[in-house]
């Protein structure tokens, strides 16, 4: 099964994209160095509930979530994708990255309709 700080930082990297914005932007906005974020995107780093609370704060004050628990919402549902596809070799960080998009994409298209 794949790690669930991995997914997380998967689809946080994805919104991130979304924005066209890189880590150290993100990281400046949160008042992080961006390494602490760079650790958080690949999983290498369990993320506290403050951590989570500050990047959804900034997600939605960036508009692309509308309330808190909607960044856990989103990872929830790549994580059931992941759960319902055949695994080939595993979840290789490619293949979470493949469905963080294909779901961060579906819930932006959701907000702009």
């Amino acid at each position: 099964m794949t790690e669930p700080a991995l997914v997380f930082g998967r689809v946080v990297a994805t919104f991130r994209a979304a924005e066209d914005k890189t880590q150290g932007d993100y990281a400046t906005e949160l008042g992080w160095d961006r390494s602490v974020l760079a650790r958080i995107e690949v999983g290498r780093n369990d993320v506290s509930i403050a951590n989570v609370l500050d990047i959804e704060a900034m997600l939605i004050k960036h508009g692309l979530i509308t309330t808190f628990g909607q960044l856990v919402q989103v990872t929830s549902e790549v994580t059931a994708e992941l759960k319902a596809r055949p695994k080939i070799n595993g979840d290789a960080p490619a293949v979470v990255d493949r469905i963080a998009g294909t779901v961060v994409d579906r819930w932006l298209q959701k907000r702009t309709a």
